[in-house]
């Protein structure tokens, strides 16, 4: 059961970042770059001239899987620039109840475009080395769509995992496709509210999984979310409520994930993003 259940948490579920995870997983639609990049390559347009992005995880994600990660991205949206594009590096341990540790270290290359005024378009190729037992190395892509045609309305499209893994890697090892669908709306200036909603390729079919979140301003620079989301892939309901400071420049994130029904732990997980 427990090698089943770990091939669900891929890189593309699991560095979602602090706002992301706060948020019950959204992100496809947002334009907190440092991490929504890795959701939907489209959103870096979004990007300020240029951003940089660190991430650090660490807790429980379920009763039988403790999870540690740190990770960095670096992204270029000057006005100079041909297309915007972006770098990520990520380490992961994840350590399984009767299973043992894997170390795996991943990285992305992103680009992308606006196609129109409102619509933007990206890829990026990922790179996914895994030591367990032996080495694994897994190479990948991502696609994504965004459209934004008011500033309170975000839509994004983006299938991840494009390439179906080789049946050399073990199962619960492999990075399997998942499609998924975002929204974002700000209503007043004040209150955001984000939806998502992804299917992932299962053991014998598509599997959903839902995903609600909102953001509520604080004073000038405050920020506080709450999330739920909901997988029918693994079965498992998470809460999650988070922190932020929304400065100019310097904007620092904190989130709490807790699975429904286990209380002997929970992820913990903080950003700092620096955008000049």
């Amino acid at each position: 059961m427990i090698l089943l259940l770990t091939s669900n948490y891929s890189f593309s579920q699991v560095v979602r970042g602090a706002v992301s995870s706060a948020t019950g997983g959204t992100g496809r639609a947002a334009t907190e770059v440092g991490e929504t990049l890795i959701l939907n390559p489209a959103t870096i347009v979004h990007s300020s001239s240029f951003d940089s992005y660190f991430f650090y995880a660490n807790g429980d994600r379920t009763a039988d899987l403790k999870e540690q990660t740190y990770a960095v991205s670096l992204t270029d949206n000057n006005e100079d620039s041909f297309l915007p594009g972006s770098v990520t590096y990520a380490q992961r341990k994840r350590t399984f109840s009767g299973i043992g540790s894997i170390d795996e270290q991943f990285a992305q290359v992103t680009l992308a475009k606006f196609a129109t005024k409102h619509f933007s378009v990206g890829m990026a190729v990922t790179y996914l080395s895994q030591d367990y037992l032996s080495g694994y190395k897994q190479w990948n892509g991502n696609l994504g769509v965004m459209y934004n045609p008011t500033s309170q309305l975000g839509i994004g499209l983006s299938a991840l995992n494009i390439i179906s893994p080789s049946d050399d890697i073990p199962l619960f090892l492999q990075e399997k496709t998942n499609i998924g669908f975002g929204l974002v709306y700000l209503f007043e200036k004040f209150l955001k509210l984000r939806a998502d909603v992804a299917a992932h390729d299962g053991e014998d079919d598509w599997e959903p999984e839902y995903m609600l979140g909102v953001e509520s301003l604080m004073g000038q620079f405050g920020v506080f979310r709450l999330g739920w989301n909901k997988s029918e892939l693994t079965g498992y309901k998470y809460y999650s409520i988070g922190l932020g400071f929304d400065g100019p420049r310097f904007k620092i994130d904190y989130s709490y994930q807790q699975k429904d029904r286990h209380r002997r732990g929970a992820m913990h997980s903080v950003d700092l993003r620096i955008t000049l």
